[in-house]
């Protein structure tokens, strides 16, 4: 069984991103569970709150459209960064796109 508490009480924030506080959540969950998730993380290197924070994010970003689509983006970015492709580039492979789909958009070409 899993039991979660929000708890308001704030501590700061180090390393984890551009806020300067963070909130604390209290999670209970089964020992066996917990010592599986020890023991795990720590082969990763990484501590039992880094995973769950990491879980939590990325449950919010799959669920929250626009983060998720703002991340693509910003996914997309840098791989274009990456290939070396100017901003000049990337406009003329979207305009290309258009205009082998009859000016459609993406989404009104899967229908």
């Amino acid at each position: 069984m899993l039991y979660v508490i929000h708890n308001l009480r704030r501590q700061p924030l180090h390393n984890h991103g551009p806020s300067t506080t963070m909130a604390q959540l209290t999670v209970r969950i089964d020992d066996d569970l917990k010592g599986h998730l020890q023991t795990l993380a720590r082969q990763e290197g990484k501590s039992t709150s880094d995973v769950v924070r990491g879980l939590v994010q990325r449950y919010v970003q799959d669920r929250d459209r626009s983060a998720a689509l703002q991340a693509l983006w910003e996914q997309m970015r840098q791989r274009a960064e990456e290939a070396g492709a100017s901003q000049k580039d990337v406009e003329a492979a979207i305009e290309s796109v258009r205009e082998s789909r009859g000016g459609r958009s993406l989404a009104e070409g899967q229908e």
